[in-house]
């Protein structure tokens, strides 16, 4: 995607389109329709099939997919599935079969690829999600939508059929994620709802009745007046982040309360919402950056948020080898809790021994425990240990033990 990106780029002298739907349509046009008649090269394999027909064709594929569940298909499912599809298409049926349409579509399109052996699937998921999305909107089944707005994987499919629908149908759509369902749990409604204002700025044309509903249903949605609010926004997923106001300007609670919701969300978008917190003085918002490390990509988040929080009175967690060699290259922390079983050697190897003064073991080191290792740490002070061992030898002079709960 990326790549493509860069060629539309370079393609267009440095623009490239605005929005989603914009950009999509651009890259179809350059893989579907100019790419090999701009380099003059003769129709391969004898077919020669406009673009129309070529995205009629790849919207089958996609949506037999978004029907299906499925990211992948079976090739002779996609064989059979062009074939059903064919004689409503006539100028591709006139060139070939179901298996050579198959075939131009894999090799010249630039968007299918058979991943294993039997298999197709589309390069990159937001062509398969964009074309899904043009096949519903042609198809008017936006309660199909509607029914599935709940799932993660459904929302760029809703937001795209958003941007292709006519006024009309988008005022369908949006007031069916708003309306109340029977059936929906509680978390699910709130996803709907998000999921609606997030849609909003795909829409060309809306009733501003419409516009303004949207707005009067979610905008207490995601300002939490408490921490289990907090945490109860962060499940609804990724979408959250898009709509999170901006904490620049936010009391050190409030500060506090985002930094739950945002640190809920095991997704690495997070991390740029993340990022315009870690500044903050207040221990809290601190603490909760620190302790929510594992649940990105280690390197990313020890870079753009670990290596900026204040350290004062912040113990920095450890979960694994790459998080302690990633804190090592950070400079070493005063105050380092180890939340995952790493040997003494990795932590006399991998801690910082000039600046470590308090350590933490968080977890069970057996009933025996020979501390004689800690004399590699000239300045540490302080150990703290989660579990109570019963024969604890080796304790340097000056270390100053405290065990939980005792």
């Amino acid at each position: 995607m990326c790549g493509l990106l860069c060629a539309l780029h370079r393609d267009r002298r440095g623009y490239l389109p605005h929005g989603r739907k914009a950009l999509y349509d651009a890259a179809l046009s350059m893989l579907l329709e100019r790419r090999d008649r701009e380099r003059a090269m003769l129709p391969p394999e004898g077919i020669d099939l406009p673009q129309e027909p070529k995205i009629r064709l790849l919207q089958k594929l996609a949506h037999w997919m978004l029907v299906n569940g499925r990211s992948e298909m079976d090739r002779t499912t996609a064989v059979e599935t062009l074939g059903r599809h064919l004689p409503a298409i006539p100028h591709a049926a006139r060139q070939g079969g179901p298996e050579e349409i198959y075939r131009h579509l894999l090799n010249r399109t630039g968007l299918l690829r058979e991943p294993t052996p039997g298999s197709v699937d589309f390069v990159h998921r937001t062509f398969q999600d964009y074309l899904s999305a043009r096949a519903v909107v042609e198809r008017h089944d936006f309660d199909f939508l509607i029914d599935h707005a709940h799932l993660d994987d459904w929302e760029e499919v809703i937001r795209m059929s958003v941007a292709l629908a006519r006024p009309d149908e988008c005022g369908y759509l949006l007031e069916g994620l708003l309306a109340a369902r029977k059936d929906a749990r509680p978390v699910h409604a709130r996803h709907r709802k998000l999921l609606a204002a997030a849609c909003l700025e795909h829409a060309t044309e809306l009733d501003p009745e419409v516009r303004s509903r949207v707005h009067r249903y979610t905008r207490d949605l995601v300002r939490p007046t408490s921490l289990e609010a907090a945490r109860a926004l962060g499940w609804i997923g990724p979408i959250v982040l898009e709509m999170l106001p901006d904490p620049g300007g936010v009391s050190d609670e409030e500060a506090h309360r985002l930094a739950v919701t945002a640190t809920s969300i095991a997704d690495d978008r997070a991390i740029d919402y993340l990022g315009r917190l870690r500044d903050r003085a207040s221990w809290a918002v601190r603490a909760q950056l620190a302790g929510a490390w594992r649940r990105y990509d280690t390197d990313r988040y020890a870079e753009e948020i670990i290596g900026h929080l204040d350290e004062r009175e912040l113990d920095f967690p450890v979960s694994d080898l790459a998080e302690l060699r990633a804190l090592r290259r950070l400079g070493g922390r005063p105050c380092v809790q180890i939340a995952g079983a790493l040997t003494p050697e990795q932590l006399t190897e991998g801690l910082v021994a000039e600046r470590l003064t308090e350590l933490w073991l968080a977890y069970d080191l057996g009933a025996d425990l020979d501390l004689s290792w800690l004399a590699a740490f000239p300045r540490l002070h302080t150990l703290r240990l989660s579990h109570r061992n019963t024969g604890v030898t080796g304790v340097p002079e000056g270390v100053q033990i405290i065990v939980a709960g005792a």
